[in-house]
């Protein structure tokens, strides 16, 4: 059984939620916990024991293939190492395990943004699809970023064959 402290304890760490947003988080480790294929995905970067950094994402309501990002959590002992980045890239790969195309979308702010790292989410060609500066209060402005993947369906290699 996966221990949920872990990811309990550094999402409070991180400074960065507020106490309801904490108790959404710890409903869907259970849900996740108890049944797995249901509406989220959770998924982890560990160094060893240590967790540095988790998502839980799920499918967009009321949409065929697009998903969003619920939480993005990385240890600050690993902030700016590549951690966050790699937990984009792996929800990528989960979403298109699933869909051939598909619409990535998250919901941050300032304060969220810097204790996973500044930069990620540009980093990985997420596009900024809104911006309200003070959103959250001064100077914790909202961003909403959103990214469109797909399969690479009969790529080519290098010498021109099918890959």
């Amino acid at each position: 059984m996966i221990d949920l402290h872990d990811y309990e304890d550094l999402a409070l760490e991180s400074g960065a939620f507020k106490d309801i947003e904490l108790d959404i988080l710890k409903e869907i480790l259970v849900e996740w916990q108890e049944r797995p294929d249901t509406s989220h995905t959770v998924l982890e970067l560990r160094d060893g024991k240590i967790l540095a950094g988790f998502v839980a994402f799920c499918r967009e309501a009321g949409t065929d293939y697009s998903f969003e990002l619920r939480f993005l959590c990385v240890d600050r002992a690993y902030v700016g190492k590549g951690v966050a980045e790699a937990l984009l890239d792996s929800i990528e790969e989960e979403v298109l395990r699933r869909e051939a195309s598909a619409i990535i979308r998250i919901e941050t702010s300032t304060k969220k943004e810097s204790t996973v790292g500044a930069g990620a989410f540009s980093a990985k060609a997420y596009a900024t699809m809104g911006h309200i500066t003070d959103f959250y209060g001064p100077g914790d402005d909202y961003y909403m970023y959103a990214k469109h993947i797909n399969r690479q369906v009969g790529a080519k290699s290098q010498e021109g064959k099918p890959q």
